[in-house]
This record gives C-alpha cells, sequence and structure tokens, in this order.
C-alpha cells in the first residue's frame, strides 16, 4: 500500500506532464523522460515513497504542499522536478536524477 503522500505527489508530477491545453508550446510543466527510462506510475509512486522515507523527505514533502495549500497555491515546476527527482535517484538512475530536477 503506498502512502498518501506518494500518491498525492504522483498524481501531481503526472498531471505536471501532460500538455496544458491553452499553451503556445508543448505545455508541459516538466520535460517528458524518455519513454525508455521512465518509470511507470506504479513504479514512480513506489520510489517517491521509498524515497521520502529513506531521505527523511516526509516532513519537507508535507511542509511544503501544507505551505503551498495555506496560499492556495499548488506546488510549482521546482516543487514538483524535486521529487521527480529523489524519485529517480531512489530509483538509481543518478544522472536522469540530476537532468529532471
Amino acid at each position: 500500500m503506498h502512502s498518501p503522500a506518494a500518491q498525492h505527489w504522483t498524481v501531481l508530477i503526472q498531471a505536471a506532464e501532460e500538455p496544458l491545453p491553452l499553451s503556445s508550446r508543448d505545455g508541459r510543466m516538466l520535460r517528458l523522460i524518455p519513454a525508455n527510462q521512465r518509470l511507470s506510475n506504479d513504479g514512480l509512486m513506489t520510489q517517491l515513497q521509498a524515497a521520502i522515507a529513506a531521505h527523511q523527505l516526509a516532513v519537507d514533502a508535507r511542509c511544503m504542499l501544507t505551505a503551498l495549500w495555506q496560499r492556495g497555491r499548488a506546488p510549482g515546476r521546482a516543487a514538483l522536478a524535486l521529487m521527480r527527482g529523489y524519485a529517480y535517484l531512489q530509483d538509481g538512475q543518478h544522472d536522469l536524477a540530476a537532468r529532471v530536477c
């Protein structure tokens, strides 16, 4: 079973990788990772959960979300890229983790 934090961050990251309907460019908040290197949705969630536990990110991730919600904002590109980078770092893809942040 995945933690609510891992589930929530995964949904946010997936949404940031989708094209925005009213953009003049490709409209993605986060650049797509090549298909042959991309983690599956379940893999991303699993690695996020492990990264949150291994790197003691639980407090940071929760504080970041809480602070943004209090201001009525959603996590921006930097926060999403950081969490996605931690997932790929946890998966052992160090070079990719550095590029996606």
